[in-house]
């Protein structure tokens, strides 16, 4: 009886998805710097295009311990519009998750050196799913939309991202539902945004990236005579990153339900 009880709760899991959950959380502390994180899940995109190089490191904070820095080459030529792209990111296995609806979050603490590059971060499925993008324009500086990367909505979520401060970002979204909610908070100026986007039909990819490009034009038009002139700090740091990927609410209730009938099948036999 109790062979075949557990028969019955394996059917269970093959046809909701197998696992219940697949988490990762990484504060950086124990990985070498001048790295990539140890985890092989890590890895660096080169450019999308251009010659200038994107790196992913693990280095000292801004404000003491460590962090992964995700920085742009910060060289100029002089030659008008050479820039750098690519991107950093983590990709989760997903192994005996995927087969149904999904719900994955996603939280971290991050700090821009220049708001006035391009930067978006998300799951890989949609950009900026769990996550957004700042501007690329001087003309827009320190503008961040949040959970969607297209601009259309102007003007953004944000309109005072900080330079050089730590920005907290949280976000859930649901397969089942559409459902997206994100949270990013600082201290000073407006103290961040909630956002609430519903009816999205993003897949999830389980492999979160932060990426973008800065050119060296955006970089001098506007700070003319500011102390931000001639600045190319292309610097982006993460720390205390975490994000989960779980089956639907209702994949994780058959489940339960097998393990009641599992209990009940137990007490039956005594």
């Amino acid at each position: 009886m109790q062979r075949a009880c557990l028969f019955a709760i394996a059917a269970v899991l093959c046809c909701t998805g197998t696992a219940l959950a697949t988490s990762y959380s990484n504060d950086f502390e124990g990985d070498t710097i001048g790295l990539l994180p140890l985890d092989p899940g890590w890895y660096v995109t080169p450019p999308w295009w251009g010659t200038r190089t994107i790196t992913g490191t693990v280095e000292a904070g801004p404000t003491g311990g460590q962090v992964l820095e995700v920085h742009w080459q910060d060289t100029f030529d002089g030659v008008l519009e050479n820039f750098s792209s690519g991107e950093v990111g983590y990709t989760m296995d997903l192994t005996g998750v995927q087969g149904g609806n999904m719900e994955m979050t996603a939280e971290y603490d991050f700090w821009v050196e220049n708001t006035g590059i391009w930067q978006m971060f998300g799951d890989q499925a949609s950009g900026a799913l769990l996550g957004g993008a700042l501007n690329d324009s001087n003309v827009e500086r320190d503008w961040m939309y949040v959970g969607r990367d297209d601009g259309s909505g102007k003007p953004a979520d944000i309109l005072d991202i900080p330079d050089g401060a730590w920005i907290h970002y949280v976000g859930a979204y649901s397969q089942a539902t559409g459902q997206m909610d994100s949270t990013v908070s600082f201290v000073g100026g407006s103290g961040g945004f909630t956002q609430q986007l519903v009816g999205r039909v993003d897949g999830i990819d389980g492999e979160y990236w932060w990426g973008g490009w800065a050119y060296d034009f955006q970089m001098l038009s506007g700070n003319e005579g500011t102390p931000r002139e001639g600045t190319y700090d292309h610097a982006l740091y993460i720390d205390n990153f975490s994000m989960s990927v779980v089956p639907e609410p209702g994949t994780i209730s058959l489940i339960g339900a097998g393990l009641v009938a599992l209990v009940a099948l137990k007490r039956r036999k005594k």
